[in-house]
């Protein structure tokens, strides 16, 4: 879900290297300093979007956290076992259906 809400950005930072290198490449500039400058914006935006996937992480439980509320019932009659029954399964489908808020939603 992270990457594909980044996509775009992961694009432009790749067209970016390429029209860079290129750039270096055909002004006959000397690539070693292209790779040394890769380096030090690839480890700057590794450092950055491992606190960017850390905050989308966070609100994501966050927002799972409000839709599913870890309430312990405990039942006075048969209806609302039943209905507690229709929650618990209406909770797993809706783990299937998010497979990577599955280990979220358990922690």
């Amino acid at each position: 879900m992270y990457w594909r809400e980044r996509k775009h950005f992961i694009y432009a930072v790749l067209v970016i290297v390429v029209v860079i290198s290129l750039t270096f490449s055909l002004r006959g500039l000397p690539m070693r300093t292209f790779w040394s400058s890769l380096l030090f914006g690839m480890t700057v935006l590794i450092i950055f979007s491992g606190y960017d996937y850390y905050q989308f992480q966070r609100r994501h439980h966050q927002r799972l956290q409000q839709v599913v509320p870890q309430v312990d019932l405990n039942p006075q009659s048969q209806a609302e076992k039943d209905m507690l029954k229709l929650l618990e399964e209406q909770k797993s489908t809706t783990k299937r259906k998010l497979p990577r808020s599955n280990t979220l939603m358990t922690t």
